[in-house]
């Protein structure tokens, strides 16, 4: 049995969380405050299409950094189960295929659109379609001038909806020269996603380093002499904050940082690492300066937690730690082990997350950094956590285990099912499979007690299941299935 994929290990390095000397934003005064809130869409949870996330990106995540960050965010702490995030449409029926897309160069999903790119005789195009009846809504097209368009992002214009697309440039010298060729970033066109008319175009430098979307404002980033400079603008509007920061050897030649954005935070990676609040462009967290680049680069990994935000960093035989940060950037503790929250969750209980030591799960208390509970080395996985239990997937067993203590509240054998899904409606979870006699399947399985609800043919040409901006769809290779 298969089962979805696993933290990778890192290699050694040991960092210092520092409080920030002062505010590079808007006025606020220095402290040690890091939070953290996930992202649905960080670019989305699934923003990027397979290939896309690879091929496309392009000059969005130039990096040859030293620190290889991720920062996603994640609601803050509450005494109550609140929506379940990244949750899909009912699943009370079994699905059916809809509406079928080839997207051999990937795709991408935003306001109730599938982005798809292609290419016609003339040049590029980007084709959105609606992802509950797999209709054409709109196409932009650009001139063989143009060698890729890409549309990863989704914003909020003050007209509605829109997309950013970005349009590349050709290939030409390193600026500064003397480093080879690089493709030049081009434009970026903001697109209406009622219509697909274009709002604004913004042209990008050379230095440009990526691109993304906080609280659906868009935020730029570029590399300036002696670090990144990032700022904060509405789509179509004025900037609302930019914030320079400085990385020590910022100034060598080549892109020598990167830059993540969140739904509500920037991370900068480099030769030092700092958490800016997408709010105001303040900073949230600084980490130490590490050396350049090698065979051998140190890892840092900031990813999202149920009530705050984690940093994971590597200490070499002993594995990874994790320091945990609370909303107000408080520091709550840290504890031997790589945090192992699913990205589906109603963050219930608040005061519990999901750590993996050496292959056990364990539960650690976030007001102390405390292990309270661990489960045996058998290579569960967390896929989603709703009402107060986290659902985990064993070698041969899906399980429910109570978050607060650890006890198994009920585990059924997996009969007929090779992955587990993290699409969830709150009441079943989607899994595919090959039962006996029976071709490759798609079906749902109760979190109340692991029981099989319903279960249906796989579409042809698929192998897995994910909700792309709350649409369930079946992917495979080139093929994107829309089920309803």
């Amino acid at each position: 049995m298969t089962s979805p994929p696993r933290h990778g290990a890192s290699v050694e390095v040991e960092l210092d969380e520092v409080a920030d000397p002062g505010a590079a934003g808007a006025g606020r005064p220095g402290r040690p405050r890091r939070t953290a809130r996930a992202a649905g869409a960080r670019l989305g949870p699934r923003a990027w299409g397979p290939s896309a996330r690879a091929g496309t990106l392009g000059s969005a995540v130039l990096a040859v950094g030293v620190v290889v960050a991720l920062v996603a965010w994640l609601v803050p702490p509450r005494a109550t189960p609140g929506p379940l995030v990244g949750t899909a449409p009912a699943l009370a029926s079994p699905l059916t295929e809809v509406w079928r897309v080839e997207a051999r160069s990937g795709w991408w999903a935003a306001h109730g659109q599938l982005l798809v790119p292609g290419r016609t005789a003339a040049g590029p195009e980007v084709v959105a379609r609606d992802l509950t009846t797999g209709d054409v809504v709109w196409r932009l097209s650009a001139d063989d001038r143009v060698p890729t368009l890409a549309c990863p992002v989704g914003v909020t214009a003050a007209s509605g909806p829109a997309v950013v697309c970005q349009a590349f440039g050709p290939l030409g010298p390193t600026d500064p020269p003397g480093h080879g060729v690089a493709q030049h970033p081009g434009a970026l066109l903001v697109v209406a996603a009622a219509d697909g008319a274009v709002l604004d175009r913004v042209p990008l430098e050379p230095d440009h380093l990526g691109f993304g979307a906080v609280d659906g404002d868009l935020v730029l980033a570029r590399r300036t002499a002696g670090g990144v400079e990032v700022e904060r603008r509405t789509p179509d509007g004025p900037r609302e904050w930019r914030t320079s920061v400085a990385l020590p050897g910022g100034d060598v030649p080549g892109p020598a940082a990167r830059v993540e954005m969140g739904d509500r935070a920037v991370l900068v990676s480099g030769t030092a690492t700092v958490l800016l609040d997408g709010a105001d462009g303040s900073r949230l967290g600084t980490w130490g300066a590490v050396p350049q680049a090698t065979a051998a680069a140190p890892r840092l990994t900031s990813r999202g937690t149920a009530t705050g935000v984690r940093v994971e960093r590597a200490a070499g035989a002993r594995g990874p730690v994790t320091s945990w940060f609370g909303p107000d950037g408080t520091l709550l503790g840290r504890f031997a082990g790589a945090s192992a929250e699913p990205a589906v969750t109603d963050s219930s209980p608040p005061d519990v997350a999901l750590a993996d030591a050496d292959g056990a799960l364990r539960g650690v208390d976030l007001t102390g950094g405390d292990v309270v509970w661990s489960l045996p080395g058998d290579g569960a996985v967390p896929v989603l956590r709703s009402g107060g239990a986290v659902l985990v997937v064993r070698p041969t067993a899906l399980a429910a285990v109570a978050l607060a203590t650890g006890t198994e509240r009920w585990s059924v054998p997996l009969t007929g099912t090779d992955v587990v899904h993290a699409v969830s409606d709150g009441d079943v979870v989607l899994a595919t499979g090959m039962p006996p006699g029976r071709g490759p399947s798609l079906s749902a399985l109760s979190l109340e007690d692991g029981s099989l609800r319903w279960r249906t043919a796989l579409p042809p040409g698929t192998s897995r299941v994910e909700v792309a901006d709350g649409r369930v769809v079946a992917v495979g290779g080139a093929t994107v299935v829309g089920l309803g």
